[in-house]
This record gives C-alpha cells, structure tokens and sequence, in this order.
C-alpha cells in the first residue's frame, strides 16, 4: 500500500502566478511541527525575559530614586542630631552652673556622656550596605532605625529634666523667701531722710542716752508708707509712745512695724505684697515732728534695719526705692 505525505501549496495572492507545492513526507511533517513549537516556546520565553528584565530595571530605578531620599533625609538627621546635642551640652552646663549656684546637693547629677562630643552616628557604615544583584545599587544605611546617639539617650534626658524641675522648684521657693525678706525702703528715699539711726543715741525728750530699737524716716505728714516685703497685718492700733502702729508678719523669720502714723490703709489680718502702701506718715505717740518709725524683728529679736533698706556697694550705702531702683543717700 502506497503511504500518504503531505503536500502544502502556496498561492500567490493577488494577480495569478506560480503556484509552489512542497511535498512533505512524514518525517517531514513531524520536523516542521518541532520547530514550530520550538519557535514559539523560544518566543514566549524571550517576550517573558524581556518583560521580567523591564520589571527588574523600573525596581532599580525606583530604589535609586528611594536612596537619594533617604540619603537627604540622613543628611538632615545628622545635622538635626549635631544640634541637640549641642544644645544638650549647653543646658547641662547651664544645670550644673544653677545647680551650684543654688547650693543644690550632687544627687541625682548628670551622668553619662551626654553632650560630650564625640563622633555622631554614622550613617555610612558599610555593614549596612546592600548590593541586589539585578542593578549596581547602594543604600548607605537606614536613617530611619539608627543606633541612637549616646547623647540622646532616654535616661539622660530624663535626668536632666529632673535637674530642671528641681532648680525651677527651688527658685520658686527662694523667690517666695525674698518675696518675704524686707529688702526695700518704706518710703520714697527722694522724698525722706534718715532722721535717727538704729543703736545708741540721746533721746529727745530726756537728754539721756538710750537705744534706738529702729530708724526713723523723715518726710511730709502723708506721705505714703510701703510694706517692705510680702506678708500678713498682725496688728493695726495704739501701741503706746509709737502712737498708731502697723504689723507685718513675712514669714517665721521677719516682722516689721511701722510707728508714729497718722493713719493706717490697711486692716488686721489683711494680706499685702512688696511696696503695698499700708499708711500715712504722721506725729501721732510721742514724736517730735513727722517721721515713721521702723522696725525689724528677726526670729524675736529686734535687728538693724539698716542692711534691709540699703545695698552696700563699694562702702557706700544706696537706699532702695518702692521701684526697687537704688538712690544714694551719703
């Protein structure tokens, strides 16, 4: 029997012409067929490889892209960490500085290296590097998740925010203590003199000499007497050869008193502030002219007024107005 082939005619299309038969035997066939399906497997793996290729090179050209970011963002960081750090180490020095100033104790002190310099976190450190096979591209580390400098470490910023909370507490507290510490004059210095001094002296009305438990100030009758510190009336009334007295009690340290007044502004119990005009200058009690006898009583026992109403400066005394301004009187 005589064995079939295959035979492929190729027609010219358009104007008629020579026709081509391509007469294929078996074997034939079966080898176009290979190398048809070969030609289209090669196909659909080159188109897959170029498009996989594209894919890989759109990635890389997006983390090149990412890096300069991050680069810049590392950048910055470094710059933002340079200058906290120095900051730090200003604000200690400026804690240890009050600290001492203050008299405050070593506990609880700064500790640690905390803005002492040093080298910043290095965000080029090769061991972060990392090289993907598919392109040449570094990343210099990850700015996002860096060791944390030494300088800004929890612990020391806890630390010295503790220092801070306790001098701004102690401050508070001293301020309250010189807030209730006699410290200016009870009456306008420009308009007053010192009459009589603190100490020995002859008095007036006996010719003997006697101790002067004050310092009288002399001016025009009314004019206005200060409190010299903050604090609390404890007596307003007659108190013998003083005439019309006003007390003050500041603190468990300090009372003052204010004597001879012709008329009192404030009452018993009432609570004043530095420079707070609490009476009149007057001549009542046992006076001969217009004056304010003042007094101060340091933990019971009556002291200078002196130190309270003058700073001393170069051996000269200055006494202190009701605007805390200062005014040479000698």
């Amino acid at each position: 029997m005589k064995r079939l082939g295959t035979i492929i005619m190729i027609l010219p299309e358009g104007t008629p012409g020579r026709i081509v038969r391509l007469n294929l035997s078996a074997w034939g066939r079966r080898t176009l067929i290979l190398v048809t399906v070969l030609g289209l497997v090669w196909c659909g793996v080159t188109t897959r490889a170029f498009l996989r290729q594209k894919e890989v090179l759109d990635r890389c050209a997006a983390l090149e892209n990412e890096a300069r970011v991050l680069r810049l963002v590392s950048e910055e960081r470094d710059v933002k960490i340079h200058r906290m750090t120095e900051e730090l180490s200003r604000l200690r020095e400026q804690s240890r500085f009050i600290k001492g100033f203050l008299g405050l104790d070593s506990k609880g002190s700064l500790k640690g290296s905390l803005g002492q310099g040093g080298e910043a976190v290095s965000l080029k450190d090769p061991a972060h590097a990392w090289n993907p096979s598919p392109c040449r591209l570094s990343v210099e580390g990850n700015p996002m998740d860096p060791a944390p400098p030494e300088a800004l470490q929890a612990a020391d910023l806890e630390t010295l925010a503790r220092d801070f909370d306790a001098i701004i507490e102690t401050l508070k507290r001293r301020q309250k203590e010189l807030d209730r510490t006699p410290s200016i004059s009870l009456v306008d210095p420009k308009k007053s003199w010192i009459s009589s001094s603190y100490g020995p002296r002859v008095s007036p009305f006996t010719g003997k000499r006697q101790f002067h438990l004050g310092v009288d100030l002399a001016a025009w009758k009314g004019t206005p007497i200060m409190a010299t510190a903050d604090g609390k009336v404890s007596y307003v009334g007659k108190m013998g050869p003083l005439g019309l007295v006003v007390k003050i009690r500041h603190n468990s340290i300090f009372t003052t008193l204010y004597g001879h007044l012709l008329k009192a502004e404030v009452k018993r119990g009432q609570r004043v502030e530095r420079g707070q005009v609490i009476g009149l200058m007057g001549n009542s009690g046992r006076s001969t002219g217009y004056h304010v006898h003042y007094a101060v009583v340091k933990r019971g026992r009556y002291a200078d007024p002196t130190p309270y109403l003058m700073d001393r400066m170069n051996g000269r005394f200055f006494l202190a107005d009701s605007t805390h301004s200062q005014t040479r009187i000698r």
